[in-house]
């Protein structure tokens, strides 16, 4: 800014020389919302396999927070090799003292800058029986390496990119540089930043642009990480951020809790997508299967507008009610057992599982009512249906004069997943 300034008081004509510095002294009064923080220089990663060459920036293997040196002579048939220290710029440190140190006490060190060819090498193989299996491939090494080498073969290719990066909780949990940062680095904060935003972009080369990547964060920088996606991925990008439940409120959390300590339980999931050609493609939640019968989906909705019982109807069906009566699911005066035998009807009955596949859209619960539709006159023991908020509800009213919306098992009875479906 005083170079500027400097610059600014140069200019002969005294109107224009303060027209310029009224104008420098309005930019820089104005505040850039956004994540401003220091680009470190770049990691740089170890290379124990690389031969050893004049030029090469090389550091001790033994060590990992020593001296870096560069390599001023290097002969095949001779064990050591020729070094002068030099400082994180790249230059001769000190005095330049060439320094003679065994070839096999070295390692070549690349900063992330200077050109490098990762190449993959196969490792094992597992066998599958099912073809129809999806494969995997798991890459082991440097991930900005990996992410490197697979903008080759992936680029705009990748539907989904879900990453879990150190979480930066001060507590030497990750290194920049072959040094564990910790909570008293004044940096630690921007390193963190360089040392994922490299990562970001890559991802982000490799997505389609219908992709979508996932990151995991806690609080130590969860906020930081969101307007850094913001930046790499465009804020108009943001899909959401789910909490996720990481443990309970127990043991000491539930002492802690009744203290009136605030316990941390959740961490964060932020969701971006490459562009708006996500919102173009179908996404089918995956659901959790579960096992039993779940007795809340007691009614039936009779297309009359009326609500009768669900296992009434059920005990109606004539091949239902003769599996019910073959597997015994009756009291002893032949009385259906209700939805205390639902669980054991459908693990026998092909008949009581058909019956429900073929009348999803009848078995329903109930439900808390929308806000928006509390005015709603629904009848008592009927149901209709409503319009409202760009969206259709069913509405019941109980005896009581309460007002309930109604969920039909249609919404929920499905497939888990495609891989090993359930219902």
């Amino acid at each position: 800014m005083a170079h500027i300034d400097e610059l600014v008081q140069k200019v002969s004509d005294p109107v224009l020389r303060e027209a310029l510095a009224a104008q420098v002294r309005t930019l820089t009064d104005r505040k850039e919302f956004g994540l401003v923080f220091q680009h470190h220089l770049p990691e740089t990663v170890r290379l124990p396999k690389q031969r050893i060459r004049r030029g090469d920036t090389v550091e001790r293997r033994a060590v990992t927070r020593g001296s870096r040196y560069r390599v001023v002579r290097a002969r095949a048939a001779e064990p050591t090799v020729s070094v002068i220290e030099i400082d994180g710029a790249g230059d001769p440190a000190g005095e330049g003292e060439v320094l003679e140190v065994l070839r096999s006490d070295l390692v070549v060190v690349k900063l992330f800058g200077e050109p490098v060819y990762p190449g993959f090498q196969q490792r094992g193989l597992v066998g599958v029986a099912e073809t129809a299996r999806p494969s995997h491939v798991i890459i082991n090494g440097e991930n900005f390496h990996a992410l490197q080498a697979l903008e080759y073969t992936h680029s705009k290719k990748v539907d989904v990119i879900y990453i879990d990066p150190p979480y930066n909780t001060g507590s030497s949990d990750w290194q920049y540089n072959d040094r564990y940062v910790d909570s008293s680095d004044r940096y630690r904060h921007s390193k963190w930043l360089s040392f994922v935003e490299r990562r970001l972009k890559i991802a982000k080369a490799l997505l389609k642009e219908s992709g979508v990547i996932f990151v995991s964060i806690d609080d130590n920088e969860q906020h930081r990480l969101r307007m850094l996606l913001d930046h790499v991925f465009g804020e108009a990008n943001f899909v959401d951020t789910l909490a996720v439940e990481m443990s309970t409120t127990s043991g000491p959390k539930t002492t802690n809790a009744q203290q009136g300590t605030i316990v941390k339980n959740v961490e964060f999931v932020h969701i971006y997508r490459k562009s708006a050609a996500f919102d173009d493609v179908k996404h089918t939640p995956l659901y959790d299967s579960v096992k039993q019968w779940d007795s809340d989906y007691a009614l039936w909705l009779n297309e009359d507008g009326t609500i009768t019982d669900f296992v009434a109807e059920i005990d109606a069906d004539p091949v239902v009610r003769a599996d019910i009566e073959k597997f015994g699911f009756v009291t002893a005066k032949g009385k259906f057992l209700g939805m205390r035998a639902m669980d054991g009807l459908l693990a026998v009955s092909e008949a009581a599982n058909k019956f429900i596949l073929d009348n999803l859209h009848r078995i329903a619960r109930r439900d808390i009512p929308p806000v928006s539709c509390q005015d709603v006159d629904a009848p008592i023991r009927g149901w209709i249906e409503v319009e409202a908020d760009h969206r259709t509800y069913i509405l019941t009213r109980l005896r009581s004069g309460t007002l309930n919306q109604v969920y039909t098992l249609v919404r929920n009875y499905r497939r888990s997943d495609d891989y090993r479906p359930s219902f």
